[in-house]
């Protein structure tokens, strides 16, 4: 049985209400209560579940009943109107396909893994162009390409004769191609496909002719990109669907593959022509044939990417429109997966800001759906705010690529796999993490909130660290301020994007979670601004402040990341896609866009290990300065920090950040203490590496995490620990040990400044 549920919101703040949608294979009346949650794992991977249940919250139940999962991209366009008699018919696009049937693309190949990172999502059978279905009866026509790959059009008339015909030769992948399909008034049909490029310049024509009674169209919709919802789905680019109510004579085809578009060809008695490349930020499709046939798209296909007549002059859709009028489909799309609410939650007033979940149980499973209650707007501030990085959460949730097993682990530290990641990996409808790439090679590039995420769940165990990782590992920091008796607020990225600074202004002390890789524009000028009023920053994490991310929708509900072209990534952008088409905004890292993380926290990231051995740090001369004598205490002078912990076994690991100057590190800063000598598994990244030939990575200089101190009169301090696995280590030993204390000398130190 699979329970699955997800959130309508990250956050809420007290008066506001959540909706939660849920499905199960197996219906029933499932039973819900509203909790608190503190702290989601025990045993070896946590110092215990810490789930409180709401005062004066009774348990309600719910009927949960199965609801669909459907993969797949495609624009649809609704059509209206009276039946009426087609006796001629001209359909054309350029369409770059990326997958044919019975195949599956795997760049990565070259990773050895049990496990192919690629799903079985792929392309089978055939793949629909531009295809009309009517509302009341079989009549219609689609243009597609057949299941080996050929140019095919097919027309169906009232009586349900279908008559197809298809050139028999595969169109080259990833080249664009022309394909027209033709219906003459005599009933014949006919096909062409000619491909452009340096490598081919195919034209193949192919006709039948029959008797045939002309279809008689009336309402219905037209489907760009598939064959139905989810099936027959493309797996490439399309550009300028269009369609006339005649037979467009040979002369014109010929004029069609030069031309910038295929209305400029024809006008003449043209239905509908879409421009997929005009509002390149939305869900919309513009018809640009004056019929206002405008359409939706599903499923998030990859927008703001080459069109057939793009050139390599060009590097963004703003600096050319006109060469960006394509979209990418892909049968493993997934976005808003539109089940109704089960059930809804209006927040009391009153409710303390923290994490909370709706805990939904049935035969025997349950499911945590987490959401944050934010302070409400006029309350009282607490002096602490803890900012969950929700974008990161967001950008791994579904990872489908296995992390190969490492060979050094340390003792008692076995790698332990969730039951809900064979979930994922069954279930392909809850869609890809943006470290995934599509069934055809391509990278993730979008990432919904709006569907099912299990792995990112308070009670989840990360397989290569044996313990918490992203919501779960900021858990243990939740926890741990709980437990000294600290009063905070909590708020995510998406809080923090949408309002600002003013969102953040009047906390003494700003913590953030443990990996917050993931950022927009907006949410570094509020962090650098609170900064410059005075507030404090505690980075308890490692890779922070990375990767360039944007948000859309009316409730920022969708995420965007381009990867770029270069640096240690899991995939690369294609030439000309490197810009958000939400945004506009250069992807890639920050540190590439001059905001280097170096400049805001002290650090940046270096290196990557993830399921190695973790170390503890050593004090550095920096540390007995007196500057710096506060962070201490309490501690002995030459013990190791962070021996221990949840996460492989020390404070610091997965991923590192260090201190740099020519990165941007203020040169005020003070480097405490350095955590070195990692094992082989740990990478420095290619940013910093500029020679293939040198010292091999656990030897690396720049294979370490830096503990720094930005001590500061005018403005906020800042404290960074420059690891991902630090938070892990707080609750050992019953919360007494020198990572927790070194925190709260430093938490309490910043709670005093003014």
């Amino acid at each position: 049985m699979a329970l699955l549920g997800y959130v309508d919101r990250a956050s809420a703040a007290p008066g506001e209400s959540l909706e939660f949608m849920v499905s199960s294979d197996a219906p029933g009346t499932a039973q819900v209560r509203m909790v608190r949650v503190r702290c989601g794992l025990g045993g070896r991977f946590g110092p215990g579940e810490k789930i409180d249940a709401l005062a004066g919250g009774p348990v309600r139940t719910c009927d949960v009943e199965p609801q669909p999962l459907c993969a797949g991209s495609y624009g649809v366009v609704e059509v209206g109107g009276a039946r009426e008699q087609v006796s001629e018919l001209t359909i054309a696009a350029w369409v770059a396909p990326t997958l044919f049937a019975g195949e599956r693309r795997n760049p990565h190949a070259q990773w050895t893994y049990d496990v192919d990172p690629v799903s079985s999502i792929g392309v089978e059978g055939e793949q629909g162009l531009v295809v009309r279905v009517c509302a009341d009866g079989p009549a219609g026509y689609a243009l597609l390409l057949d299941d080996t790959g050929a140019a095919a059009f097919r027309v169906t008339d009232d009586g349900g004769v279908v008559r197809s015909v298809t050139t028999g030769m595969r169109l080259p992948r990833g080249a664009w191609t022309l394909v027209v399909g033709r219906l003459a008034a005599d009933g014949e049909l006919s096909v062409l496909q000619q491909s452009t490029g340096p490598w081919t310049s195919a034209r193949e024509q192919v006709s039948c002719s029959g008797p045939a009674a002309p279809p008689a169209l009336g309402g219905g919709h037209v489907l760009l990109g598939a064959i139905g919802p989810g099936v027959g789905c493309l797996s490439g680019k399309l550009d300028s669907p269009t369609i006339w109510h005649r037979r467009l004579a040979d002369d014109e085809l010929e004029r069609l593959v030069g031309a910038a578009s295929p209305r400029a060809v024809a006008t003449r008695q043209i239905w509908s022509a879409w421009n997929l490349g005009g509002r390149i930020g939305g869900e919309e499709v513009a018809d640009v044939a004056g019929a206002r046939r405008h359409g939706r798209l599903v499923n998030r296909p990859t927008r703001a990417v080459t069109g057939f007549n793009w050139t390599p002059d060009v590097e963004e859709f703003r600096q050319s429109p006109q060469t960006y009028g394509a979209i990418h489909f892909h049968p493993d799309d997934v976005g808003d997966v539109g089940w109704p609410p089960t059930f809804s939650w209006q927040v009391p007033a009153g409710t303390p800001s923290g994490v909370y979940a709706a805990e939904v149980t049935l035969g025997g499973e349950r499911e945590l759906l987490w959401f944050v209650v934010r302070p409400a707007r006029a309350a009282r501030r607490a002096p602490i705010v803890v900012l969950l990085p929700t974008l990161t959460y967001l950008a791994y949730a579904n990872t489908q690529l296995p992390y190969p097993d490492v060979e050094q682990r340390p003792q008692g530290f076995e790698r332990w796999t969730d039951p809900r990641r064979e979930l994922i990996d069954r279930t392909p409808g809850i869609g890809r993490s943006l470290y995934d790439i599509h069934s055809d090679g391509s990278g993730v590039c979008y990432a919904s909130l709006l569907r099912p995420m299990p792995d990112n769940r308070p009670d989840f165990v990360t397989d290569f660290l044996g313990a918490g990782r992203h919501l779960a590992a900021d858990l243990y920091l939740i926890d741990w301020l709980t437990e000294c008796g600290y009063e905070f607020d909590v708020i995510t990225d998406h809080d923090l994007h949408r309002e600002g600074v003013e969102l953040i202004d009047g906390y003494r002390v700003l913590l953030t979670g443990s990996h917050p890789e993931y950022v927009t524009a907006a949410m570094l000028d509020a962090l650098a601004e609170h900064g410059q009023r005075g507030g404090n920053l505690m980075y308890l994490g490692g890779n922070g402040f990375w990767c360039v991310s944007s948000l859309s929708g009316e409730r920022l509900t969708v995420m965007e990341c381009r990867r770029g072209m270069a640096g240690s990534t899991i995939w690369r952008s294609a030439p000309g896609e490197v810009h958000h088409s939400t945004t506009g905004e250069l992807g890639g890292m920050w540190r590439f866009h001059g905001r280097s993380p170096n400049a805001l926290t002290g650090v940046g990231f270096t290196a990557m290990g993830s399921g190695s051995i973790a170390r503890p740090y050593r004090r550095e001369p920096d540390s007995r300065r007196p500057e710096a004598a506060f962070v201490f205490e309490g501690v002995g002078d030459d013990e190791p920090i962070g021996d221990f912990g949840y996460a492989n076994g020390g404070a610091a690991g997965d991923e590192l950040d260090r201190a740099d100057v020519g990165n941007g590190t203020p040169e005020d800063a003070l480097v405490l203490g350095s955590a070195r000598d990692f094992p082989d598994d740990y990478l420095a990244l290619a940013e910093d590496i500029l020679q293939i030939r040198g010292p091999s990575w656990g030897d690396h200089p720049f294979v370490r995490a830096d503990m720094v101190l930005i001590p500061r009169t005018d403005r906020g301090s800042v404290f960074s620990v420059g690891s991902i696995s630090w938070t892990a280590s707080l609750a050992h030993n019953g919360y007494d040990n020198n990572v927790a204390q070194i925190t709260r000398n430093v938490l309490e130190r910043f709670l005093e400044a003014q």
